[in-house]
């Protein structure tokens, strides 16, 4: 089968992932870390039957080095997932997704400072595009649009970005299904062992609608990434997919827009989220 229909599947699941999750979180009995933890618990538990068949889980034995990159990873991830879902409770989700396609940003300054990659004008002139996107965004006149919780939501996107780097370096060790058990279920678990006292409001999960949508936002969650990692390995080349699973941000405006009724700014965000794509584009 053609990577593309892989590619095109991705962003689309994605979407409907956060859309999803945006519903839960919304309610003010759910408490954006807890649901951090039993989201990413969740989507552990969906893939592993499909790790078990495919690669067996297979875990080669680490070196100390490899260890310590997984750990660092399950921190990352855990403070990056606490974040984004605590930000996502309080900011519209068209919002949130923008701040999230800031982690190309991240992930190039990371790359330029510790991986000692080149920093090219396309680079820099993508980064000028994101900076353009955010402001356009949440510049008005006499309104103020930026609170603490999208510096959260920008804060995570740098967060995602490094453990997107530990990501790649640990898929050298780890089949992809495996990985993405691991890469979930790690950061759930302290997560979820830091709000311990809370514990008592997984129980909100179990009930009426909340439970089927926290399952569909990890099926979808989970399929998403499938989906990506497919592409990936079928194409060959991530420049052909990545441009295709950027256009999550539109798609989740769109959906926003359907499910949510988030209407308010709509041409700046479209607008912001097309500059911000541009950006993204440039720096990948």
């Amino acid at each position: 089968m053609s990577y593309l229909f892989f590619a095109l599947a991705s962003p689309v699941l994605m979407a409907l992932g956060n859309i999803t999750q945006k519903v839960v979180v919304s309610d003010d009995k759910v408490h954006g870390g807890v649901f951090a933890g039993a989201y990413g618990i969740l989507v552990a538990l969906l893939t592993l039957p499909f790790a078990l068949i495919s690669d067996k889980l297979m875990v080669q034995m680490f070196s100390p080095s490899v260890i310590l990159v997984l750990l660092l990873m399950s921190v990352l991830y855990a403070f990056a997932m606490w974040g984004f879902f605590t930000a996502m409770k309080h900011v519209p989700i068209s919002e949130i997704t923008l701040l999230e396609s800031t982690t190309p940003l991240w992930v190039l300054f990371g790359s330029v400072l510790f991986l000692g990659e080149s920093l090219t004008w396309n680079k820099f002139i993508g980064v000028l595009f994101l900076i353009a996107g955010l402001f356009v965004t949440f510049r008005y006149k006499g309104v103020k649009r930026w609170s603490g919780y999208h510096t959260l939501g920008l804060v995570s996107g740098a967060l995602y970005a490094g453990a997107y780097m530990t990501d790649k370096y640990l898929l050298d060790y780890l089949p992809t299904l495996s990985y993405q058990v691991l890469s979930f279920g790690l950061p759930s678990i302290l997560i979820l062992g830091y709000f311990y006292k809370r514990a008592k409001e997984l129980k909100y999960f179990f009930v009426d609608k909340r439970a089927r949508n926290i399952v569909l936002s990890s099926a979808f969650v989970g399929g998403g990434y499938y989906t990506l990692f497919k592409a990936y390995q079928l194409s060959g080349e991530i420049s052909l997919v990545n441009p295709i699973y950027e256009t999550k941000s539109l798609w989740v405006v769109l959906m926003g827009i359907v499910f949510l009724k988030e209407k308010d700014f709509l041409r700046r965000k479209i607008i912001g989220m097309i500059l911000a794509i541009i950006g993204v584009l440039l720096v990948s």
